[in-house]
């Protein structure tokens, strides 16, 4: 009990993020697999976006790169490269959404500034971002 009210206070705590805004991860299994499930997908060359709604007061991201994407270090520098991304439009996704970025094979040669074409893309497809900061892009 005293555990889970931790990690509640710490998520509420990283979502309100006065030092900047910070990310919440997907972590479990279980919630990989109820977005996969129950979410809808959206494509780009580079990335897919698998969006669920969470009833919860903010978003979180997980991060996938299978074995097709390359080795250890191709799959880790594509999670990096996808979480830069997200990082740098997280103020445009809304509240209350669990998000998947999985790496497709193009990423591995691309960089942030296209992993942020791609990205922005997407959200756009999904209607996930903020319609104030979707007006300025």
């Amino acid at each position: 009990m005293e555990r889970h009210k931790k990690r509640q206070l710490r998520q509420e705590a990283l979502a309100a993020g006065p030092r900047g805004f910070n990310m919440i991860s997907l972590r479990n299994r279980a919630d990989f697999e109820r977005v996969r499930r129950t979410g809808r997908s959206w494509t780009h060359p580079f990335a897919v976006l698998v969006a669920g709604a969470n009833n919860l007061p903010h978003s979180r991201f997980g991060f996938v790169a299978s074995r097709q994407v390359g080795n250890a270090v191709v799959r880790n520098r594509s999670k990096r490269v996808l979480r830069a991304a997200v990082r740098a439009t997280i103020t445009q996704v809304p509240a209350g959404w669990d998000v998947i970025l999985i790496a497709r094979n193009g990423l591995r040669q691309r960089g942030l500034a296209e992993a942020l074409v791609a990205l922005r893309h997407l959200l756009r497809a999904a209607a996930l971002r903020q319609p104030s900061a979707a007006a300025g892009a």
